[in-house]
């Protein structure tokens, strides 16, 4: 299914609420790279997620958050250098990691007991985010393991058959995942990604990169 990621279609986005509600998997296109998402408060949708990536679940997945205020539910502490973070780069290319709120499902925090959270900088996440009323996991489009894939024509042949909706923007300018920074204890960058040389330089204030 064809989506406007500037003027996105509220028919796309209202079958993109339905087959996440069901708990399906949707392969979309994000502000960065496309990604396969689902509802991370549905177990049988994230273990489904999962075996298609073919990814362990101890390496968590990120949820991407429709305002600011998912912040606060899904995170037992936010740091003041955290804030600083969120003010200058959200929405954006920003993935930061934190210890996680008791309502957090277990499926989608990662190692060391982090979860990752983002605000996309993308028309069609915002508003389908906000009509689905809550966070999306978004992972990224890959097996496991692999190299981000390169074009729609080998998404198709990889993922087609295996998730319950396939939204396509056509080729995104941006092929490179978010840069990610763990806040837990003192903020560092963990993955290099899009926007990686400003957030490092931003850190640099707090004597850490």
């Amino acid at each position: 299914m064809w989506v406007d990621l500037r003027s996105p279609d509220p028919g796309t986005i209202d079958e993109a609420v339905r087959i996440i509600r069901e708990g399906g998997v949707v392969l979309y296109p994000s502000d960065t790279i496309y990604g396969l998402g689902c509802d991370p408060f549905i177990p049988r949708a994230v273990r489904k997620l999962y075996s298609i990536k073919g990814r362990e679940q101890s390496k968590g997945v990120l949820l991407l958050i429709p305002d600011l205020g998912w912040v606060d539910r899904l995170t037992a502490e936010i740091p003041p250098e955290a804030e600083y973070l969120i003010n200058r780069f959200w929405p954006g290319e920003l993935t930061l990691l934190f210890q996680p709120s008791a309502g957090v499902p277990p499926s989608v925090i990662g190692q060391g007991g982090r979860i990752g959270i983002r605000l996309p900088d993308s028309r069609f996440l915002q508003n389908w985010m906000k009509s689905l009323s809550g966070p999306l996991v978004s992972t990224s489009a890959n097996r496991s393991g692999d190299a981000v894939v390169p074009d729609l024509e080998t998404l198709r042949e990889v993922f087609c058959e295996q998730v319950d909706l396939f939204l396509e923007a056509g080729e995104l300018a941006e092929r490179t995942p978010s840069t990610v920074v763990d806040m837990v204890g003192y903020p560092r960058i963990v993955r290099g990604g899009a926007g990686e040389k400003e957030i490092g330089a931003a850190l640099a204030q707090f004597g850490q990169k």
